[in-house]
C-alpha cells in the first residue's frame, strides 16, 4: 500500500524537505487508493482492504503526522529565536 514507516523523513534542510514532500505525495496516493477501494467494496465491486494494509496505512499516517508536528514546532522555535537574535527580544506575534 505505502512505503514503510522508516521512509518518513526526519531532519531539516532541502534534501529532507524533498523527501518529506515525496512521502506526502505517496501517502496522498495511498489514501486515494484506500478510499476508492473502500467505496468499491461497499458497492460490491471489490474486496475490502485487508486489515494488515489498513493498519500499515494508519501507522504511516501517524508517523507522518508526528513528523509534521515536530517540524512545525522546530520551525516555530527557530522563528522565535531568529526574532530574539535580531534584537527585538519578544516572541513572534507579541505586540510591541
Amino acid at each position: 500500500m505505502v512505503a514503510t514507516i522508516a521512509a518518513v523523513p526526519d531532519g531539516d534542510g532541502d534534501e529532507e524537505q524533498q523527501r518529506l514532500c515525496a512521502t506526502l505525495s505517496a501517502v496522498s496516493t495511498a489514501i486515494t487508493g484506500y478510499v476508492r477501494r473502500d467505496v468499491d467494496a461497499h458497492l460490491g465491486r471489490a474486496t475490502p482492504t485487508p486489515p494488515r494494509d489498513e493498519h500499515q496505512l494508519g501507522r504511516v499516517l501517524i508517523a507522518l503526522g508526528n513528523r509534521l508536528a515536530t517540524r512545525a514546532l522546530h520551525r516555530d522555535v527557530t522563528a522565535v529565536w531568529n526574532t530574539y537574535d535580531a534584537g527585538i527580544h519578544r516572541p513572534t506575534g507579541e505586540a510591541p
